[in-house]
């Protein structure tokens, strides 16, 4: 497996000119048997979203190591809801922590674990996972879901997550 990983976040062009922080989060790396990448995006709406984006990539990065061994077969949609509300437990805790609303942590989630052939994705919100193949090639592994209507979509603490 190659053993180079990058993420990046960046401050857009409003949050910018607003004077608001980067509210989006991201992480990836690379052993010699596994790889993995968590993006979440915090939901614009929200004063600390960046917050719970961070909070959320960290709490991933622990789940997709625990996960990994039910996916083999397929994660099924008990394993879906278990993961979301280890996701949403760890926000929970964040929220207390920060005597704020568990619905001011709220952002997207994409996630990404490969491992000897196999792989884990997650994906809540809009956003896009690609996946590059080796002879150059990219394909659309999961879309956006938005809502029905401009900036509507599901965050980690959505009841229809």
């Amino acid at each position: 497996m190659n053993s180079n990983a990058i993420a990046i976040q960046v401050r857009g062009h409003s949050h910018e000119a607003l004077g608001l922080p980067c509210q989006d989060c991201c992480d990836a790396g690379i052993t010699s048997s596994k790889a993995w990448l968590a993006l979440a995006d915090g939901a614009g709406f929200s004063p600390l979203a960046q917050y719970g984006s961070t909070a959320t990539v960290q709490c991933v990065k622990g789940l997709l190591w625990k996960f990994r061994r039910a996916c083999k077969s397929g994660l099924n949609e008990t394993g879906k809801t278990a993961f979301l509300a280890g996701v949403l437990e760890h926000l929970g805790n964040v929220a207390k922590k920060n005597a704020c609303d568990l619905e001011l942590l709220a952002s997207t989630l994409l996630t990404v674990q490969a491992w000897e052939g196999h792989y884990l994705a997650l994906h809540l919100g809009d956003g896009v996972i690609g996946c590059y193949h080796a002879d150059g090639s990219m394909t659309e592994l999961s879309g956006p879901e938005n809502g029905c209507y401009a900036n509507q979509t599901w965050f980690t603490i959505s009841s229809e997550a």
